[in-house]
């Protein structure tokens, strides 16, 4: 169930149902440990990359050539249990069935930290800087319904910017989810909206309950028939 309450100059108000048919997203991802050129085109050649499932955070794994994640010389020190951040990529191959084509498609990411940009197919879907709430794209255009599709996010986690032991990657579960129908809203640039939902993992076990930030100028207001 997701609920959304938008705030601009105008103070617009929306309410709506839920998603259905959500799924988690969480198996089968590839990931890569470092900067990477053309990582985001979908014919990207990732098939020496790790394969890792979500939840997922290379901080805590040991560094390359060493038995231990730690080091005294980290740039995020005390305050980052001197572990190491940096870059980090995944990307997953997926298919949803043309079947589906009547609905809108969402991704939902219940936590990614840090700085971390998203692409679709090659298309940038946008960016989440902040990595300690949940959020999620509307991704129903850039969908190729029948075929093969690419996700692609990269994870930038700099250090020195967090009090606590805060990890690096995609560190909570991603869903995908299909409306079975929906009303585009469109907000102006000066509206921000403020999502309260299930998590990924609510419906299957985890439980809570989270506020999240939906990304693009269209909103959707989706309901069940």
């Amino acid at each position: 169930m997701i609920r959304k309450l938008s705030f601009g100059f105008f103070g617009l108000f929306l309410f709506t149902s839920g998603f259905s048919q959500t799924t988690l997203f969480d198996s089968d991802w590839r990931f890569y440990r470092g900067g990477v050129q053309g990582a985001e085109m979908p014919g990207f050649d990732d098939s020496k990359w790790r394969r890792v499932d979500l939840p997922h955070d290379w901080s805590i794994e040991d560094l390359p050539g060493t038995n231990s994640p730690f080091d005294p010389n980290a740039v995020s020190q005390v305050s980052g249990g001197f572990t190491t951040g940096g870059t980090g990529w995944y990307r997953k191959t997926f298919t949803i069935g043309a079947q589906q084509k009547n609905k809108r498609i969402h991704i939902q990411f219940d936590g990614v930290y840090m700085n971390a940009d998203f692409w679709l197919n090659g298309e940038s879907l946008g960016t989440h800087p902040y990595g300690y709430t949940s959020f999620w794209f509307d991704i129903t255009s850039k969908i190729k319904f029948g075929e093969k599709n690419t996700i692609i996010v990269q994870v930038k986690n700099e250090g020195q910017n967090s009090r606590w032991y805060s990890g690096s990657g995609i560190y909570r579960h991603v869903c995908v989810g299909a409306a079975l129908h929906a009303r585009p809203v469109r907000l102006s640039s000066a509206e921000s909206v403020v999502v309260v939902a299930d998590e990924c993992g609510g419906p299957m076990g985890r439980g809570g309950r989270r506020s999240m930030r939906a990304h693009g100028a269209s909103v959707v207001e989706c309901g069940l028939t």
